[in-house]
């Protein structure tokens, strides 16, 4: 799951992004409202943490604007401020949760993994197709009922895959949703994780391939 999060204190936002990925999200950090919404244009995100009290505005109006948009992106509100009023304001402009300051990493992830779990978010439970079965809370992957292990970048792969089962993935969406804004990619990093999926799923005999479309991307079909 990819996560934009918006803060503005530097050495938190660190902190926060690095726990996230260890329980294998991958987060976008921006420290701005004005960056905020550039990347929100610009990439494709599973959710929004925000901090409400920003240098360039409040997160409030972040909030407001983007529901304005009709976007239903989910929003975990991430704030110091613990005024009831002031939480009342945001769930009633559509924010989906809400943590105050101080906060366990494990409560956060929870309450990240509870709003994606809701009906109009992509689902977190398993993904199955055919005889291969994904589970996106733990990246355990079973191919005919039998765990094949796979590095997490195949399994990020494979999930986008499964999730546009017999429809074309680009390399650009692949890239989009697998990798942080501030990763340097090699030019190859998708074909390898790639080619590495293709061996897992050929060697425990999924009955899915992945076809590649030429000059378009990849699609997941049966074999």
């Amino acid at each position: 799951m990819k996560i934009l999060y918006i803060e503005d204190n530097l050495r938190l936002a660190s902190l926060v992004k690095k726990n996230l990925k260890q329980d294998h999200f991958i987060a976008d950090t921006v420290h701005t409202i004005e960056d905020a919404k550039h990347s929100l244009d610009q990439y494709n995100y599973d959710a929004v943490v925000l901090d409400l009290k920003l240098p360039d505005g409040d997160g409030i109006e972040f909030l407001r604007s983007v529901r304005n948009k009709n976007n239903n992106i989910p929003i975990l509100i991430l704030t110091a401020n613990i005024d009831f009023d002031y939480k009342i304001k945001g769930l009633d402009l559509g924010a989906d949760d809400y943590l105050t300051k101080p906060f366990q990493h494990q409560e956060l992830v929870a309450r990240l993994r509870a709003i994606l779990r809701r009906p109009r978010s992509l689902q977190s439970n398993k993904i199955t197709v055919e005889n291969v079965e994904f589970d996106p809370k733990t990246f355990e992957v079973y191919v005919a009922k039998k765990k094949v292990e796979m590095g997490k970048r195949e399994c990020q792969v494979l999930e986008l895959l499964l999730k546009k089962y017999n429809n074309v993935v680009t390399k650009e969406e692949l890239e989009d949703k697998n990798y942080s804004m501030d990763q340097e990619l090699s030019s190859n990093s998708i074909e390898v994780s790639l080619h590495r999926l293709r061996k897992s799923l050929l060697d425990g005999k999924a009955k899915v391939q992945i076809k590649n479309i030429r000059g378009i991307g990849y699609s997941l079909v049966k074999l």
